[in-house]
């Protein structure tokens, strides 16, 4: 719970004019310090709230310190995690947030990170707490817009949805695409987070039909089309 900060006492950095606040390197989006051709990143600037941001730092640094600095730090939203028993965190727009930004036209989407699936029970993925969740807020045209997790899959599942609130994907978007982003050494089963998007996936589709009117008479119409037809 309490965050790490890392020792720089000992690196004389004002020597380099590179300038510290309150035990913190002070460094610009691009992550570059006061020093022109040194950049930081990590527990040197900020506390860490999980791997995935630390990750991303690393990369912006190295690619701003070696080619052009043109990526920034910030432009993307970044998950807030804390990390209790079960780990909780965050990402994007809370409820509250996403109504007052698109007039109450957002949708959340809870699901429960439990499963009955049989043989998984040794898993401590599959035997966590009842308390165990995941809440999406979603625009009500489909777009993600913020996550809330508790959960031991949390760092994965908002690191998920980080990039997702990022590119402006769908929940279908996401779950077309969600294979791809998952480590092959996680501790965390890809097949868990697929299972959980699916069944979100699911609630939204049962979800959207009801928010538009119009897309629901025009499926009876469909069906009844079809229903006329078959007959004839």
């Amino acid at each position: 719970a309490t965050p790490r900060q890392a020792e720089l006492s000992t690196l004389n950095l004002e020597a380099a004019n590179v300038r510290c606040v309150d035990g913190w390197v002070t460094v610009t989006p691009t992550l570059r310090t006061t020093h022109s051709r040194i950049y930081a990143c990590g527990e040197a600037i900020a506390p860490l709230s999980n791997a995935s941001t630390a990750r991303e730092q690393v990369e912006i640094a190295v690619k701003n310190a070696l080619f052009c600095a043109t990526r920034r730090w910030g432009d993307r939203p970044h998950p807030s995690l804390i990390r209790t028993v079960p780990p909780c965190g965050r990402v994007g727009l809370t409820e509250d947030q996403a109504n007052h930004r698109f007039n109450r036209k957002v949708v959340k989407l809870t699901v429960s990170l439990q499963t009955e699936q049989p043989g998984v029970t040794d898993n401590p993925m599959w035997t966590s707490q009842e308390a165990s969740f995941l809440a999406v807020i979603v625009h009500h045209r489909g777009a993600i817009v913020g996550a809330q997790c508790v959960g031991e899959a949390a760092e994965e599942l908002l690191a998920l949805f980080s990039v997702a609130i990022d590119q402006g994907w769908s929940i279908a978007r996401l779950c077309s695409a969600q294979g791809a982003f998952f480590v092959r050494s996680s501790a965390n089963p890809s097949g868990f987070c697929a299972d959980v998007l699916h069944r979100l996936l699911l609630k939204w589709q049962a979800k959207s039909v009801n928010i538009n009117p119009m897309k629901r008479n025009v499926l009876e119409l469909l069906m009844n089309w079809q229903r006329d037809w078959s007959r004839g």
